[in-house]
C-alpha cells in the first residue's frame, strides 16, 4: 500500500466520522440516511432505584433485628422448688429431738417447737391458718373445715402446748406422747373437707 492511498483512506475516514454542522453543505435530492435517529429520551430507572433502596433497608433492618437479638437478656423460666411440707415438718421433728432443747426436757421450748411444726405444716399443705404467725385460738378457729376427730386432737395439742408456754403449768403428756401426737396429725388425711 502507498502513502498516497492512505492519505485519501484516512480523509476519507475523518469525513465519514465529521458531524454534520452548518458549513456542511446538504444532501442532494432523493439521499436520506436511514440509519441515524433523533434523540431519544431515556426515562429514569425508578423501578430498579426503589427496589435497590427496599433492598439495602430490608438488610439493615435485618441487621438491626439480628443485633437486637444478640443483646437481648435470654429468657429464663425460674423454676420455683417448693419442697414437701410434711417431709419439711419431719425434718423439723428430726432437728428437734437431736437439739439440746429435747435432751434437757425445756418443756416451754418443746412446746413452742411443736406449735410452730403444726402451725406451719398445716398453712403450707392446707392453706389454714395464717402458718406460724398465727395464734393457737386463730388456728382452732381455722380448723372448722376439718374432721372434728383431727381437730379435737390439734385443739388438744395446742391446749397443751398453751398451758405449759403461758401459763407454766405441768402437763401429764411426756415430750414423746406430744411428739407421737404431733407425728399422727402431720400423717393424717381429712384436714380440708
Amino acid at each position: 500500500m502507498k502513502v498516497s492511498d492512505l492519505k485519501e483512506k484516512s480523509v476519507f475516514l475523518f469525513s465519514a466520522a465529521a458531524t454534520p454542522s452548518a458549513d456542511l453543505p446538504t444532501l442532494p435530492p432523493g439521499e436520506e440516511i436511514y440509519d441515524l435517529m433523533p434523540p431519544v429520551s431515556v426515562p429514569f430507572p425508578w423501578l430498579q432505584f426503589l427496589s435497590q433502596i427496599f433492598l439495602w433497608a430490608l438488610v439493615l433492618l435485618l441487621m438491626y433485628l439480628f443485633y437486637r437479638w444478640l443483646q437481648k437478656e435470654p429468657s429464663r423460666e425460674r423454676i420455683i422448688i417448693r419442697p414437701d411440707p410434711e417431709k419439711m415438718a419431719i425434718r423439723a421433728i428430726e432437728r428437734l429431738k437431736l437439739s439440746p432443747v429435747w435432751q434437757k426436757r425445756q418443756m416451754k421450748e418443746i412446746c413452742e417447737s411443736l406449735a410452730a411444726i403444726l402451725k406451719s405444716y398445716l398453712f403450707e399443705r392446707y392453706q389454714i391458718g395464717l402458718g406460724m404467725a398465727s395464734t393457737s385460738d386463730e388456728m382452732m378457729a381455722s380448723l372448722l373445715n376439718s374432721s372434728p376427730e383431727l381437730r379435737r386432737r390439734a385443739c388438744g395439742l395446742f391446749d397443751d402446748c398453751d398451758r405449759v408456754k403461758f401459763m407454766g403449768d405441768q402437763i401429764d403428756s411426756t415430750p414423746e406422747k406430744l411428739l407421737e401426737i404431733l407425728t399422727g396429725l402431720i400423717k393424717a388425711e381429712g384436714w380440708k373437707k
